[in-house]
């Protein structure tokens, strides 16, 4: 878990996991029903634009959003919305 602040807001960020090396191979959690679920939902990127609207209590957390979104909702991630990139 981890903040971000963009705008002067502050966003917590809750981590997430789909599986853990220890106990399962990389293959079983890439092909696990949760992940690919989640790459589908990312693909498809159907969240709601929270870095730009700021209009509610839901760009605080990744919990959910405004287009009904459940945990990990990615609508107010920097990385996701090309705000930010990696080296």
């Amino acid at each position: 878990s981890h903040r971000t602040y963009l705008y002067g807001l502050e966003r917590r960020v809750r981590s997430h996991a789909f599986g853990d090396l220890s106990e399962e191979d990389l293959f079983e959690i890439w092909n696990s029903k949760a992940y690919a679920d989640f790459r589908e939902k990312v693909k498809a990127f159907d969240f709601s634009p929270c870095h730009v609207c700021g209009g509610c209590s839901m760009l605080e957390s990744n919990e959910e959003d405004c287009y009904g979104n459940t945990f990990p909702a990615c609508g107010g991630c920097l990385w996701a919305q090309g705000v930010i990139q990696c080296p």
